[in-house]
């Protein structure tokens, strides 16, 4: 390797792809030579120019091009700009968007403008003509559904135009993640694209290549037609207009080799919208020669058969545009634009027809926002709906979540279609006399003193009209009444309130407004993934108004997105945060969030009082509560994480029946102040947001109640334990593990109180040893080891009672797990003396059973039989046959390990005898992961592979996260066997990586035992290839590795 620059090498690469692209002879033995470590991008690329060679016409068929292979190298070498170019003319580069065609996209800042813009740059003499076509095209078109171009310059050998950063999606990208649109939704979409569309025409020109890809959603919900590189004059002067674009979405003149027209523009739209509600597309082929043929032999699939709920009226719009003969297709795309208007049914959001009885009122205009409007598309897309088919909407959630932004925005869409909106503030208003008034303002009546509620129908009359009601909660007895008297009076209204409790009047549809998605606590994630979610799209965006340099980068990408966490992804909370970029870095703002959360104490974005603080858009709410409604929310603070209707009636409620805790629960979720958590075994469970347990802890402080809600918060979730733990040993140790995997938050939390309280350690002995069976089985070993530690230390492991002994018979387990083999066996001694000294014959064979694992686990396989053969004495004695399994199936582990196979083998198969009638499934799964292997080592490949594919179900379906690992390494030594070894490698390398995780060595032994499997395995891949499956191994989740395994494993068997 010469020690080649990242910009060396990818300059090296530029050249080679201009060469594929100008079809120039490549010598490539002499490239390969002097450049071997890029040998696996350049054996791309002599590939495919390979592919390029014999199949010229493959550019028009959307396939691989030079640009994308240069895309390809840049991407691989990591060189993001054009090469040389920090600034390109008047403009800084600041990131690159994308490429495509013989075209680079990237977002740049023009000092001039100050303003970001989007630049595409074209070398000069690669499709030059191209470029300029597209600036000049849109340059005779202005029309907000088209992007603005600023300016075209020619520098340093690159030809470049810029124009409006549209931000947002492909409505390609949008159906990808989001699935089919609803034909109401797509149609709206087709009425932007018209209004566009018909501009472009009106201007003479023809786009030529119109698809999902090329059409973008921005953030705002407007829809954008993209991309005028192939847009021409509409009576071209030569052939050049002929059969450009792509050959799915064009019409059938044009495959034919006829000119492009208005009317091959609308079969094009024609086919995105039959895209949009389907995914697929009217004729499908892999040439434009196939999709030709079938078009003239008509083999299409009706949309209506595609999807059978689609209206009879939207399919026969998206039909006609997409008629075979062009004079068969609407005359103009203003002509689509009212087909599909008329599409959208009655009443139609679309331009108002007026009344009868007179003019309609001017409305008030929408509140503009001093900052932009991030995301929600899932949101606004269920609004929409909602408004087609209800005449009220509520939209629901807590102070700070977005309500108004969102409904404001919807009202902006709904106002583009040409209906009337107005738009009434009723959050500064206290008195009820007063809302009327303020939709008289809103709709710009008069003002008639003592007027009623018909006046104001009579005002609104038949008009279409949306009016948005805002911040109803505090005037819901005299919002209600009106709201029902002008929906009954006014047959073309359309109400959508925000509000943090439901209006209740009839016919009403609430939407509750979720947090911002956010993204998960995943340790390494990229930028791109940490970016991609809403909530860090607001934190950086808000952040940019007070620090106009800040950027997400990979140091501190991690800290925003647990900020955004942190904020419950909250809007208003989330812009709070990003408010103290003014002084602070995104990691001392999660630290010190940590601390207090009185650092969204202010902010500096809002406009209204209630949102100067996050705690002043509580208090708006929780002061208009009855006062036994907020005693109830202070005293659901105790709880951590998700809780439990029957905990909440029994620790907050002293006992109340349970009857009573859920009107009272369902109080506080109708006024958005408590949440629904994913239930549990079918149980519903409710959660507060961190912000709103913050607020509603300082409180329960204050009011001197809260020693006394952790006392019985304490003794509740201590019984749960001790009520779960011996049932964790047979059939219902899934059902229990849930429930305790439920409230491990909340268990946790009465851990570290009773940490805190000297006089009662001997009940923190009895929690943390009722719980070592649970942490055991699900993977938590250092959170379990840490816990048993902090309340044997205190309590005094001589102390004569079953909790302390079955705390150190716990603690000694999980430090097996931990290949902590000397602080296993001082406990386990321990537990031993006690359970000797309690006369515990159960005890004592679990006891004997663990000391015996130690001893395996260092290789002391005498030592180990001897406690063995005991323990199962005693438990034959005593009549438990899961014990008796669980140590003929460890008898069978230290056999095999002294090269007994055959022995072994027979000891497995009758601990599974035993495990059946104990129906233990964690039991189970370890005694068929064990003979799994000793079947493999026999070469019994089939027979191994059954009995692991049936332990890694089991350990799917009870999360048996202790065996996973395990299971996992068995898998892969057999899929070895079968020469399976790229996929073998990716399991070992998932294993080890979740060993790591939850600090679980493999025993020398185990290690050894896997050797020959892993060595065949190597050499099959080389090293090279092992490296990589080994990577993508790592990168897989439990759940996903699982997956791997039982699909290899089923060609096994």
């Amino acid at each position: 390797m010469d020690g080649r620059s990242p910009a060396e090498s990818t300059r090296l690469l530029m050249r080679i792809a201009r060469s594929i692209s100008d079809r120039e002879p490549i010598a490539w033995d002499e490239e390969l030579a002097r450049a071997p470590e890029l040998l696996g991008t350049l054996w791309h690329l002599r590939r495919l120019h390979t592919l390029a060679s014999v199949h010229e016409s493959a550019a028009s068929e959307g396939a691989i091009g030079a640009a994308a292979l240069l895309d390809r190298a840049a991407n691989e070498e990591g060189d993001e700009r054009a090469p040389g170019l920090p600034t390109w003319g008047p403009l800084e580069i600041l990131e690159s968007l994308g490429r495509g065609g013989f075209g680079r996209v990237y977002r740049a800042y023009d000092p001039l403008l100050q303003r970001e813009v989007a630049l595409k740059l074209w070398r000069r003499g690669r499709g030059t003509d191209a470029l300029l076509a597209e600036a000049r095209a849109l340059a005779r078109v202005r029309h907000p559904n088209l992007p603005v171009v600023h300016g075209a310059d020619d520098h340093d050998g690159w030809l470049g135009m810029w124009t409006d950063l549209v931000r947002g999606r492909t409505l390609e990208e949008l159906i990808a993640t989001q699935g089919p649109l609803g034909a109401r939704e797509a149609a709206l979409v087709g009425v932007e694209i018209c209004r566009a569309l018909q501009a472009v025409h009106e201007a003479g020109l023809v786009h030529r290549d119109i698809k999902t890809s090329n059409v973008m959603r921005d953030e705002s919900g407007r829809v954008v037609l993209l991309d005028f590189g192939l847009a021409t004059e509409r009576e071209p002067r030569d052939g050049a207009a002929r059969a450009a674009g792509t050959p799915s979405s064009m019409a059938p003149e044009l495959l034919q080799g006829g000119a492009a027209t208005p009317a091959s523009d609308l079969y094009a739209v024609g086919v995105l919208l039959y895209r949009l509600v389907s995914r697929a597309f009217p004729y499908e082929g892999s040439t434009a020669a196939e999709i030709a043929a079938r078009q003239e032999r008509g083999e299409s699939v009706p949309l209506g058969e595609r999807r059978l709920e689609l209206p009879a009226t939207f399919v026969g719009v998206v039909e006609h545009a997409l008629a075979h003969a062009p004079e068969s297709r609407p005359k103009s795309a203003l002509a689509l634009e009212q087909a599909l208007r008329e599409s959208l049914g009655s009443p139609p959001i679309a331009p108002d027809v007026r009344a009868p009885s007179g003019a309609e009122p001017e409305v008030s205009p929408l509140p503009h926002f001093l900052t932009r409007f991030i995301g929600r598309d899932g949101e606004l897309s269920q609004c929409h709906e909602a408004i087609q088919s209800h005449r009220l909407v509520t939209l629901l959630g807590p102070g700070g979540s977005g309500k108004t932004r969102l409904a404001v925005r919807q009202a902006e869409r709904i106002a583009d279609t040409g209906m009337g909106v107005a738009f009434a503030d009723l959050a500064s208003l206290h008195e009820p006399a007063t809302v009327e008034p303020e939709v008289r303002r809103a709709l710009d009546a008069w003002r008639a003193s003592g007027g009623s509620a018909a006046s104001l129908a009579q005002t609104i009359g038949s008009a279409a009209l949306l009016l948005v009601l805002d911040n109803c909660e505090h005037l819901l007895d005299t919002v209600a009444p009106l709201a029902t008297s002008l929906l009954a009076s006014c047959p073309r209204l359309r109400l959508l309130a925000t509000s943090r409790a439901p209006l209740r009047v009839p016919g009403e549809q609430a939407l509750a407004v979720p947090p911002l998605a956010l993204p998960p606590a995943a340790a390494g994630a990229s930028i791109e993934s940490v970016a991609a979610f809403e909530a860090v799209q607001l934190f950086v965006a808000r952040a940019r108004l007070v620090r106009p340099d800040f950027q997400l980068t990979a140091h501190n990408a991690e800290a925003v997105a647990e900020v955004c966490r942190r904020a419950d992804g909250l809007p208003l909370a989330i812009e709070l945060a990003a408010a103290r970029t003014r002084a602070m870095t995104p990691e001392e703002i999660r630290d010190r969030l940590v601390e207090s959360p009185r650092l969204l104490a202010r902010g500096g974005f809002s406009t209204t009082a209630r949102h100067a603080s996050l705690e002043t858009a509580i208090r708006w709410t929780y002061d208009s509560l009855a006062d036994d409604s907020r005693t109830l929310m202070d005293g659901l603070a105790v709880f951590s994480g998700t809780w439990s209707l029957p905990a909440a009636a029994r620790v907050c409620m002293d006992g109340a029946p349970e009857l009573w805790a859920l009107d009272a629960i369902t109080s506080l979720i109708e006024q958005s102040l408590v949440t629904l958590a994913p239930p549990c075994l079918g149980a519903t469970r409710y959660r507060l947001l961190d912000t709103l347990r913050a607020f509603a802890q300082d409180r329960l402080r204050a009011s001197g109640r809260l020693d006394e809600l952790e006392w019985r918060h304490f003794d509740y979730f201590l019984t749960l334990a001790e009520e779960a733990e011996p049932r964790l040993w047979g059939p219902e140790q899934a059902l229990w593990s849930e429930r305790l995997d439920a409230d491990h938050a909340n268990l946790q939390a009465a851990l570290a109180w009773a940490r805190s309280r000297p006089e009662r350690a001997i009940d923190h002995v009895r929690l943390a040893g009722a719980l070592a069976r649970f942490w055991t089985e699900r993977g938590h070993l250092a959170t379990g080891r840490e816990a048993l530690t902090a309340a044997l230390v205190p309590a005094g492991r001589e102390a004569d009672s079953p909790a302390a002994a079955r705390a150190l018979l716990g603690a000694s387990t999980l430090a097996i797990y931990q290949s902590d083999h000397t602080q296993a066996r001082v406990w386990g001694e321990g537990a031993l003396r006690l359970y000797r000294r309690l006369e515990d014959p159960a005890g004592i064979a679990r006891t004997l059973v663990t000391l015996g694992i130690v001893a395996h686990e260092v290789s002391d396989y005498a030592a180990a039989e001897t406690c063995y053969r005991e323990s199962l004495e005693r438990f034959r004695t005593i009549g438990d046959r899961r014990g008796e399994a669980q140590v003929l199936n460890n008898l069978g582990a230290i056999t095999w390990r002294q090269d007994r196979w055959d022995e072994a083998r027979a000891l497995h198969r009758e601990a599974l005898v035993h495990a059946e009638p104990a129906r233990d499934p964690g039991l189970r799964s370890l005694a068929l992961t064990n003979l799994g292997l000793v079947e493999q080592r026999l070469g019994h490949v089939t027979e191994a592979a059954g009995c692991v594919a049936e332990a890694l179900a089991l350990v799917r379906e009870h999360r048996l996260m202790r065996h996973a690992a395990s299971a996992l390494e068995v898998a892969a030594a057999v899929l070895a066997e079968r020469r399976e070894s790229a996929r073998a490698a990716r399991l070992y390398a998932a294993a080890r990586r979740y060993r790591e995780q939850v600090g679980n060595r493999q025993e020398p032994a185990w290690r050894r035992a896997h050797e020959p499997a892993m060595t065949a395995a190597a050499r099959d891949l080389g090293a090279e290839r092992l490296e990589t499956e080994s990577r993508v191994g790592q990168a897989l989740s439990l759940t996903q590795a699982i997956d791997e395994a039982a699909r290899g494993l089923a060609l096994v068997v």
